[in-house]
């Protein structure tokens, strides 16, 4: 009953994480926070050691590390270096290279939708057809930058369920 209930909360603090990045492109601090913190009691239904725990902070931290460098080459945000190393403390050592496939091929596809949409649009604008109640548009829009968070939010489903 506590592991669905834990569950639950997971999958909607990740599913809110996902929906702010496609609206706002932005990933609040408080999700993060909340997302990072629902590893304790998950650990602890899970029976992780305190040593099996310290290899998902170690993954967590070292992952921070990494993605500190993408963040210093300006090629993602504060938010997604946040979040990242948070899913890849859920991933931990085992679980950490499925994950990282499954963030890169999900960022993959979502760039390329939101190429596909910002083609969509002008051809649109192009032709005198009207975008309104097209808001999924401007959701995926790449010329808004890419919302990583959602491909991170998929590899904490994977983190989660594999």
């Amino acid at each position: 009953m506590l592991t669905a209930i834990l569950t639950a909360c997971v999958l909607s603090v990740l599913l809110l994480l996902a929906g702010t990045d496609l609206r706002q492109r932005r990933l609040p601090n408080a999700l993060v926070l909340a997302y990072a913190a629902l590893f304790l009691p998950w650990a602890w239904l899970h029976g992780l050691s305190w040593a099996q725990a310290g290899l998902h902070l170690m993954v967590g931290v070292v992952g921070f590390l990494v993605l500190l460098l993408l963040f210093a080459a300006r090629c993602m945000g504060g938010g997604d270096l946040k979040l990242g190393a948070v899913v890849l403390l859920w991933a931990g050592p085992l679980k950490m290279l499925p994950v990282i496939a499954v963030v890169a091929w999900t960022g993959a596809l979502i760039g390329i939708l939101g190429w596909l949409c910002d083609r969509y649009a002008a051809l649109c604008m192009k032709n005198g057809r009207p975008l309104a109640g097209r808001r999924w548009l401007h959701a995926l829009s790449a010329r808004r930058g890419v919302p990583y968070g959602v491909a991170l939010a998929a590899g904490g489903l994977c983190a989660l369920w594999s």
